[in-house]
């Protein structure tokens, strides 16, 4: 259950396992030239922008980068503009969605807390290039709120030259 460790549980050798297993699946991957990206996740190892910093710090590769889940994040409570300087030339893809800064929702832009501008101006300020994807949970209206969405999204990349 949550907030329980098994007896016996020892964190450094939890870390060391996983970034051996992180290490291993990178040159999987450099094996095919794919990039390996990790997307913080709530509940997970790394769930926070600075759980991806340590892991970077402990597998130094270039091929291995981040999925900069804007929801995910909200709901870290992590103030987005900084985790966008903190990862900077490690972000390879952004997913967009909105966040209550509560629990973890993936809400159309607008129906949030994001400060969109702020992590727009970031994104720019620290030259991203790269994809962007939609990602919205189950939502009633889901088709009209992704068309949405998208509408605004392509409004921002046009504001910041996105």
């Amino acid at each position: 259950s949550w907030g329980r460790l098994v007896k016996g549980f020892s964190w450094k050798d939890f870390w060391d396992h996983f970034v051996r297993t992180i290490n291993e699946c990178n040159e999987i991957c450099k094996k095919y030239g794919v990039e390996m990206l990790i997307e913080p996740r709530v509940g997970e190892v790394t769930s926070n922008t600075d759980g991806l910093l340590r892991l970077f710090e402990a597998v130094p590769d270039d091929n291995l980068g981040a999925v900069f889940d804007v929801a995910h994040l909200c709901a870290q409570k992590e103030i987005l503009p900084l985790s966008i300087a903190k990862l900077g030339s490690k972000i390879r893809y952004v997913h967009i969605a909105d966040n209550d800064g509560r629990d973890n929702h993936h809400f159309g832009i607008g129906n949030g807390t994001v400060d969109w501008h702020g992590v727009f101006m970031a994104l720019k300020e620290h030259n991203y290039q790269g994809f962007y994807a939609i990602d919205l949970e189950k939502l009633p209206n889901l088709a009209d709120e992704f068309v949405r969405t998208k509408e605004i999204l392509e409004q921002f990349a046009q504001e910041y030259e996105l």
